[in-house]
């Protein structure tokens, strides 16, 4: 593969920043509100108990998501997820006193109740 590493670590960015957006670990990301995503009727139907979707979130200066890109997640899923992803809120990152855009690798737990 040209360019490019084969694995990685979720909640990074091979090879650095891309186009100025700070790559951090969710654990750097400190969330203001968060959003419970509703398990979809059609994964319930199909009785799935437990999913984990990864959905790469992108953040403004203020901590709002610009950007939500699903990375790992089953079809049945991807819907929900990004609808939860999109309402979330965050505080935003600093680099010394200086807001900056970021993004990072969200993990998503569904389990049926």
């Amino acid at each position: 593969m040209e360019g490019g590493v084969v694995g990685g670590v979720v909640g990074g960015v091979v090879g650095g920043q891309l186009n100025s957006v700070r790559p951090v670990h969710w654990s750097e990301v400190r969330p203001k509100k968060r959003v419970t995503p509703k398990m979809p009727d059609a994964a319930k139907q199909l009785n799935i108990q437990e999913e984990r979707c990864f959905v790469r979130v992108f953040i403004n200066e203020k901590g709002l998501p610009y950007d939500v890109k699903i990375e790992r997640c089953p079809t049945i899923f991807h819907e929900s997820a990004l609808e939860a992803a999109w309402q979330w809120r965050f505080y935003p990152m600093k680099v010394g006193n200086k807001k900056v855009k970021a993004q990072f690798v969200m993990n998503i737990v569904y389990r049926l109740k």
